[in-house]
C-alpha cells in the first residue's frame, strides 16, 4: 500500500525514459516513437482504497466529493506537466 509510485515520480521516470530514447536514437527519431506511441494513464480507484478510504485523518477531513477533486486536480497537472506528444 505504501510503495506506491506518486504521479510526480512517475512523470519523472517517464522524462529520464524520454532522455534515454533522445539519447539512444536521436532527436527526430525520439519525436517519431514518442509522438506514435500511446500513452495511458490509469488512476483513481486505487487512491480512493490506499488512502481515502483507509487514512481515518482524510476521511474526516475531505467528503469523498472533495476528495475525487483534488485527484482530478492532480491528475490534470500531472498530464498538463507531462508533455505527452
Amino acid at each position: 500500500m505504501q510503495r506506491a509510485i506518486s504521479l510526480t515520480q512517475q512523470l519523472q521516470y517517464y522524462k529520464e525514459w524520454q532522455t534515454k530514447v533522445v539519447n539512444a536514437v536521436g532527436k527526430a527519431k525520439a519525436n517519431t516513437i514518442i509522438s506514435g506511441g500511446v500513452h495511458l494513464l490509469s488512476a483513481g480507484s486505487s487512491d480512493f482504497i490506499q488512502y481515502y478510504y483507509i487514512n481515518p485523518m482524510l476521511n474526516r477531513a475531505y467528503t469523498p466529493d472533495q476528495f475525487s477533486d483534488i485527484l482530478m486536480r492532480s491528475y490534470s497537472t500531472f498530464i498538463q506537466v507531462s508533455n505527452f506528444h
